[in-house]
């Protein structure tokens, strides 16, 4: 009931916040339902969350606006776990993204403040996260609907839901630096976007070195204070997706991600993932295979729908998709199994879903 009244107070609250126009702001509240069951040898969860949160956008002027996306979380559930509490049901107020978009001329945008990583789409190496960072993105439009584009990125990075439910101090001033060329055609029956990026990880913690053991990289140290990763973290990620819809409701839609880590040896420095999916209307049905080895990216950092690091596998799901009335849906079944032994790893389950709904 305490859940229930304060989702109804959030969504009231939002929608008042909308009748205000201030500066032509505008609010759009959300209610998130989900839920994740995961099972292995080290980890028995089942958790259900609510997530009530806002996007806020506040054009300060022609070329400043603000964007903030924020809100709070409230999971309940078990979790029994051996060795790190990833999925440990958690109650607390939650910052996804918060910048400062800076337009001087059309062709470039400047952003600088909180910003979420999931607009690279490369869950192996980089989870849905916000990382303070400043980053310069060169637009270079040869149509209305088509462009090619260069993304600089200067990044403090940060795992904000594994670091609040572990406890792990992030000590020190790690960084991320990102260099991107990508190429976005948008179209109605066809579209393309496929991004080539130059990363590389510096001064990774002994905190987030200790951890990312249980996730499947390779440590040397036996503690907190101590540990630190063997190998580096500097390479080149592709990501790229296709749309086709031949037909008025029915399409196609592939994506992938290659991973490739220079600074860790053979058999420990890729990452792959391949997904096809079918549309029909608002409905998709989506089949993923997926390999990430051991040391191609920092397992503290990237996403637990995969296992992190040193896992192999695939997934189905399904996802309903309404823009018009602001919903979407997904459930999707994870089996992964562990590509070299580990003691820390073994064979996992998971089922996830989720409900988003837009007011």
């Amino acid at each position: 009931m305490r859940i229930l009244l304060i989702a109804l107070l959030f969504t009231y609250s939002t929608q008042a916040l909308c009748s205000l126009k201030w500066k032509n702001m505008t609010v759009i509240p959300h209610i998130k339902l989900g839920g994740d069951y995961v099972d292995n040898k080290q980890v028995e969860a089942r958790v259900f969350a609510l997530d009530a949160y806002i996007n806020l956008n506040i054009p300060w002027s022609e070329t400043v606006e603000l964007q903030v996306t924020a809100g709070a979380a409230l999971e309940t559930g078990s979790n029994n776990s051996f060795i790190i509490d990833e999925y440990a049901p958690r109650r607390q107020w939650g910052l996804y993204e918060a910048f400062v978009s800076y337009n001087p001329f059309r062709f470039l945008d400047l952003k600088i403040g909180a910003v979420n990583q999931s607009e690279f789409d490369s869950p192996l190496l980089v989870t849905k996260t916000a990382y303070l960072s400043a980053m310069e993105t060169l637009n270079l439009p040869f149509s209305e609907n088509h462009k090619v584009y260069l993304k600089l990125q200067q990044a403090i990075p940060n795992n904000l839901n594994l670091t609040q439910r572990i406890g792990v101090l992030e000590s020190g001033t790690p960084t991320y630096m990102t260099q991107t060329i990508g190429a976005d055609l948008n179209g109605d029956l066809f579209a393309l976007k496929v991004e080539g990026t130059r990363f590389e990880y510096l001064d990774l913690s002994t905190g987030v070195a200790f951890q990312s053991q249980f996730l499947g990289n390779s440590i040397s140290g036996g503690s907190a204070l101590n540990s630190t990763f063997i190998y580096g973290f500097k390479g080149y990620n592709l990501a790229g997706r296709v749309r086709f819809i031949p037909f008025d409701s029915v399409g196609f839609e592939f994506s992938g991600q290659y991973l490739f880590n220079d600074k860790a040896p053979e058999q420990r420095n890729t990452g792959t993932l391949l997904t096809g999916g079918i549309l029909v209307g608002n409905w998709t049905i989506e089949a993923q295979v997926f390999e990430n080895q051991s040391d191609s990216s920092p397992g503290f950092y990237n996403s637990n729908f995969y296992s992190h690091n040193n896992h192999e596998g695939g997934a189905l799901g399904l996802k309903y998709k309404d823009e018009k009335e602001g919903v979407l849906a997904r459930v999707f079944y994870v089996d992964s199994s562990p590509i070299a032994f580990n003691a820390f790893q073994s064979d996992t389950k998971k089922v996830i879903f989720s409900i988003d709904q837009q007011f």
